[in-house]
């Protein structure tokens, strides 16, 4: 743009100077500006450009595999609750494939050991823009139930409206069996078990 504007000068002035010797004149310029111009604008627009994609990049993927690899059961729903998205820590909680629970809603987790108003209370708490955390039964493609503590969060905004929700689930068995050795331990003795 700034050199279309300096030949658009050049010329209106050439109306003011006639002559040939200063299209030469001013077409030297031009091309002058453009040739010195264009490795400034490479130096420093275009190459910090493509360090800043390549390091969106690395971190896309690095961030991509920690999500993927993560030993918590971790998926990602749109706004009408339908899995986008889900690692292969949630796949080996529940016995689905990720590919199965890719497309579906979480219900296809659902026990039943949790009633209507918990699941209002947890759309009214995420849609609201806050995080729901609390334990929750759910149930594996063999029938067999596991308890989770459930987080979920909204994840993406565009345009200021929320489009897509995080879960994490966390198996608390381990954490269960603690909170049961504590109480046992606290009710019979640290020693003696009695």
């Amino acid at each position: 743009l700034l050199f279309a504007i300096e030949f658009i000068v050049m010329v209106l002035m050439h109306d003011l100077l006639d002559g040939m010797a200063y299209w030469a004149a001013a077409l030297f310029d031009a091309v002058l500006v453009v040739v010195t111009a264009l490795p400034l604008l490479w130096y420093f627009q275009v190459r910090p450009l493509k360090q800043a994609t390549t390091r969106e990049a690395q971190q896309l993927h690095l961030l991509g595999a920690a999500l993927h690899s993560a030993g918590n059961s971790i998926f990602i729903t749109d706004r009408e609750g339908r899995i986008q998205w889900a690692n292969e820590a949630l796949a080996r909680a529940s016995g689905h494939t990720v590919e199965s629970l890719i497309g579906n809603r979480p219900s296809i987790l659902k026990s039943g050991a949790q009633d209507a108003t918990y699941y209002q209370r947890l759309w009214k708490t995420i849609l609201g823009g806050e995080i729901w955390s609390d334990e929750t039964v759910e149930r594996r493609q063999d029938g067999s139930t596991y308890t989770v503590l459930q987080s979920i969060t909204q994840s993406l905004k565009v345009a200021g409206e929320m489009t897509d929700f995080v879960a994490i689930h966390e198996g608390i068995k381990v954490a269960k069996a603690i909170e049961h050795d504590t109480h046992h331990r606290a009710e019979h003795g640290g020693l003696t078990g009695l």
